[in-house]
């Protein structure tokens, strides 16, 4: 939904669109009471499942903005305005850092420079237990003066907050994406992957990724489609706890509609995690894969299986475009609703 230009909000009037993708909308907009150009992002409205949900992002974005540091892209303000949540940041001029690679080889003094100066700011943030669970080169801003600026802090997570189940949305969010192939996958940590409890070594990896393709020119994990990255990891990373890492794969194969490739690797993740505690994560993507593959029967079941898991899954069911193919089923439409009771007598307790 793009917002026309003239619209105000309180006191910011959009001036124009300067920025799209998976996580929101980003305007040029101007503070008419300071005087000054702001951005505001602008949370896409699917990607907020309760109530719960947006009030827990607006609280973790009010942690982001008490960040003070000179390489972070400030967070001025938290607000909603037509139930849909956007975040005021400050306007940084200049292009991000992977326009910058694509235009020319950083040489090592540069690399040097800004690595610097990016650690300093993800030390700033983690002493006050904060991570930014995406640290790639489109997050990062380089100035006309050469100054990094960590981008989209607004979007980040206080470490007491960050559960399996919010990796997990992070993860689906970005393996699944249609066209999401290249660009994120490769800076995600082996824990991102395999949708494990993340802390600041996230961010450590994310940053290790950028500092080598910004040193070497090309990415650590770089390869033509994301199945091919998760068998890299998978290969690097032996440790494939539940079948998770596996079923995305799955997923993947089912996505570009190798069916009996899909098939065989879900059984594979089957074999893997039929052991394990914990078995949400992958009976959710072998679910997917079945629904990819419209097989609504089986994607159903182990929708349930991941349901009984204890997975408090239904925005995620609700919005997963994933399981579009099962939307007009009678078993799906029966589960869902049960499953929207249980999460609204959940919401209740909080």
């Amino acid at each position: 939904m793009t917002i026309k230009e003239g619209t105000r909000l309180d006191r910011y009037e959009i001036r124009s669109k300067i920025g799209e993708g998976g996580m929101g909308e980003v305007y040029l907009a101007h503070d008419t009471k300071l005087n000054r150009n702001v951005a505001i992002k602008f949370l896409p409205i699917d990607s907020i499942g309760s109530e719960h949900a947006n009030k827990r992002l607006l609280r973790e974005a009010r942690a982001a903005a008490t960040l003070d540091h000179p390489n972070i892209c400030a967070v001025h303000e938290v607000a909603e305005k037509g139930g849909r949540s956007f975040i005021v940041m400050q306007y940084v001029k200049g292009e991000t850092l992977d326009l910058l690679m694509r235009e020319k080889h950083l040489d090592f003094s540069a690399s040097l420079s800004i690595a610097i100066q990016v650690a300093d700011a993800l030390a700033e943030a983690h002493a006050h237990g904060i991570i930014h669970r995406d640290i790639k080169p489109s997050n990062i801003m380089i100035t006309p003066r050469g100054q990094p600026k960590v981008m989209d802090f607004g979007l980040a997570k206080t470490l007491e907050a960050a559960g399996a189940s919010d990796t997990e949305a992070v993860t689906k969010s970005l393996l699944t994406t249609p066209g999401m192939i290249v660009g994120t996958v490769p800076y995600m940590s082996p824990e991102q992957v395999r949708s494990e409890k993340v802390d600041a070594r996230t961010d450590i990896f994310g940053f290790g990724a950028m500092l080598y393709e910004m040193i070497t020119g090309h990415q650590p994990f770089a390869a033509k489609t994301t199945v091919e990255i998760v068998e890299e990891y998978l290969k690097t990373y032996s440790t494939d706890e539940g079948g998770n890492v596996t079923s995305v794969k799955a997923m993947l194969l089912a996505k570009a509609g190798k069916e009996r490739e899909a098939e065989e690797t879900i059984q594979h993740a089957i074999e893997i995690g039929k052991n394990f505690g914990h078995f949400h994560h992958t009976a959710y993507n072998i679910a997917s894969a079945y629904a990819l593959l419209i097989k609504p029967e089986q994607a159903i079941k182990w929708l349930q299986t991941a349901a009984d898991d204890g997975f408090p899954c239904y925005p995620l069911f609700e919005n997963d475009p994933n399981l579009n193919n099962l939307r007009k089923d009678e078993r799906f439409i029966a589960f869902m609703a049960k499953l929207k009771q249980q999460w609204e007598r959940y919401n209740a307790t909080l």
